[in-house]
């Protein structure tokens, strides 16, 4: 972790988030992340960069 003014709170958030996924899923381009009890805790998607 990097000490920074401003965007702690969001890393913060992002962690305490993170740490509650237990199971994956990917539908098509996104990647979900799934609680155990099957709710979401945050989505990615996939783009290409050209």
């Amino acid at each position: 972790m990097m000490a920074c003014a401003d965007g702690m709170e969001q890393e913060r958030r992002f962690l305490d988030d993170l740490a509650k996924v237990e199971l994956y899923r990917i539908k098509g381009n996104q990647l979900e992340l799934l609680d155990g009890s099957g709710a979401m805790v945050m989505a990615f998607t996939a783009v290409a960069l050209r």
